[in-house]
């Protein structure tokens, strides 16, 4: 069964949005700018203020406020306004500090490339930036974005138009290998990072770099964010009491609020999920994480999570694989999802928000955005999200790879050296890390003490494209509203967190492109329907389906992934 991951992590956004305080040096005089710098600064933040009373207006305030408040809220105004005025009058005492380190440096503006289709604010935020990064290493950034609609098309043939520009957003799901093998990044040696990106060299671990190897070299500067991509559940907490179900602390116990939603509750389905988007979910919990194994890089293949030095095992013949088949036409027959799902184009979490699924399962962040959003409009709901490896509480758990989101340098550029600098700007410096990450402070987000933040009264005016790629996770913030039991699911995900290499591994398949699509085309027709449990006489149509993907050329790419991995694993591990 080929396991869908790049969409997931494509979905992954909207949970990275909070970081840790602060920026440059403290110095000891103020600089002659900082009145200016201090009084625009005041202008522009009772302007926000403004700004956020109008739209609690245009939400609906029952009310005109008296006089009285009027009084009130001009009084937190000026407050607001005078905090910001101190705080940028300390940021204009830095930049004076800090003026001169540009200087013997030309210069430069570097053609960025972001994935996503841009937010209201962005070029405010990008100004306020640029002017940052001008002062300290004379350097710019002409951002140019990358839509999300014509990602798959225009990525590539922007490399291959000849057209000149200077770093990109790169990952494993967003053409690194691909691109590095065919010549398109420069290559990244430790001498040049000791040169001219000392905290990237210190700060990004080994284990990324690593991971960032292709025969040898490294070509892309990997984010250093803690991922997890372990489901989490989704239920709702109104219905789970409504049936006098305690929470759940168990796969049985979910088991049990799925047939009460099936049993009861008309118009909904427990799983409302789309083929294309959901159909590997089920998978994931009730075989992969459940058993600690992984899908492989060869179509039909998996190996065992915990394995240093991997055995590439045929799936079908992995007895707890035939358990997840045979749950799979269980939960079909008790009706758990709609008898149309393979042609359902809905994403579950769209279903639950939309009260169409009592439940919905994706990464934990995924869920939570579902969550919010169901508090938003319909509170009443109480939605709970669960660690989906509640049912082994020592099962393993495999970081997302580095390689989930960074940056490369086009080989064209020849602005090597200052990408490095400026690059190691934005991510250890906290002044530019959290303009980059979060916006304007006091617009776009609200420091709330040391290492927090809240979302600020335009927040979501900014972040809507990737600056995945710029993720340093020293340099976050924690968000004060975050969602109740998030941290203590990501804790647990980081005391179980195994160390192996095999999840990194990125297969080659240059010469054996032909073989891949073929039974990637047989997986799309042939494992939804297995996964959804549609096929009654499953025991023996595996065994018809796994030899068209022996006929579609599998044992070569076998032969050739099992290769590739062995120089993989012998070089992560040296």
């Amino acid at each position: 069964m080929l396991k869908t991951k790049h969409i997931a992590m494509l979905l992954a956004v909207a949970l990275m949005l909070s970081f840790i305080a602060g920026c440059g040096q403290t110095t000891p005089s103020p600089a002659p700018a900082a009145t200016t710098t201090a009084a625009a600064a005041a202008e522009a933040t009772t302007a926000a203020a403004e700004g956020a009373a109008d739209a609690d207006d245009d939400e609906g305030d029952a009310n005109d406020a008296d006089d009285a408040a009027d009084a009130t809220t001009a009084a937190a105004a000026a407050t607001t306004a005078a905090a910001a005025a101190t705080t940028t009058a300390a940021a204009a005492t830095t930049a004076a500090a800090t003026a001169g380190a540009a200087d013997g440096l030309d210069p430069v503006v570097l053609t960025i490339y972001y994935l996503g289709d841009g937010s209201v604010d962005d070029q405010e935020v990008i100004n306020v930036l640029n002017a940052k990064t001008s002062e300290l290493i004379n350097t710019t950034m002409d951002r140019k974005l990358i839509s999300w609609a014509d990602f798959n098309t225009r990525y590539p043939l922007i490399f291959a138009s000849g057209e000149d520009f200077d770093m990109i957003f790169t990952s494993n799901w967003s053409f690194y290998a691909q691109m590095a093998m065919s010549g398109g990044f420069h290559e990244i040696t430790m001498d040049l990072l000791a040169a001219h990106a000392p905290n990237l060299y210190e700060k990004v671990p080994e284990a990324a770099w690593r991971q960032a190897r292709i025969n040898g070299k490294i070509y892309m500067i990997p984010n250093t964010q803690e991922e997890f991509n372990t489901l989490g559940i989704l239920i709702r907490g109104d219905l789970r009491k409504k049936y006098g179900m305690p929470e759940l602390a168990s796969l049985d116990d979910f088991e049990e609020y799925l047939d009460q939603i099936a049993n009861n509750e008309a118009g909904m389905m427990a799983f409302d999920g789309g083929a294309e988007f959901d159909r590997w979910v089920n998978g994931t919990l009730w075989f992969y994480d459940l058993y600690n194994y992984r899908s492989s890089a060869v179509t039909g293949y998996s190996y065992k999570t915990t394995d240093t030095h991997p055995t590439l095992v045929k799936t079908i013949e992995i007895p707890e694989y035939k358990e997840y088949l045979a749950k799979m036409v269980d939960f079909n027959n008790r009706g758990y999802w709609s008898r149309s799902a393979l042609n359902n184009e809905v994403r579950m979490d769209d279903a639950f928000i939309n009260g169409r699924s009592g439940a919905a399962l994706h990464n934990v962040g995924t869920m939570i955005n579902a969550a919010r959003r169901v508090q938003d409009n319909n509170p009443e709901w109480e939605p709970e999200i669960y660690d989906s490896t509640f049912n082994s509480p020592d099962a393993a758990i495999v970081r997302t790879s580095f390689l989930g989101n960074g940056m490369g340098v086009h080989a064209r550029s020849n602005q090597l050296e200052r990408s490095l600098m400026w690059l190691d700007l934005i991510r250890f410096d906290q002044e530019c890390y959290d303009l980059m990450m979060n916006g304007i402070e006091g617009k776009h987000w609200i420091d709330a003490g040391p290492g927090l933040s809240d979302r600020g009264p335009n927040a979501g005016d900014y972040g809507s494209y990737s600056t995945w790629g710029f993720t340093t996770e020293e340099m976050k913030r924690r968000d004060i509203n975050e969602w109740p039991n998030w941290h203590e699911i990501f804790t647990s995900f980081q005391r179980r967190t195994v160390d192996v290499a095999a999840p990194y591994f990125l297969f080659n398949d240059t010469d054996y492109k032909n073989e891949v699509a073929a039974m990637t085309e047989l997986s799309q027709r042939y494992s939804q329907i297995f996964d959804f449990g549609f096929e009654p006489n499953w025991e023996s149509a595996i065994w018809d389906v796994d030899a068209l993907y022996e006929s579609a050329g599998r044992a070569a790419v076998l032969e050739e992934v099992v290769k590739q991995m062995d120089v993989f694993l012998a070089e992560y591990y040296n």
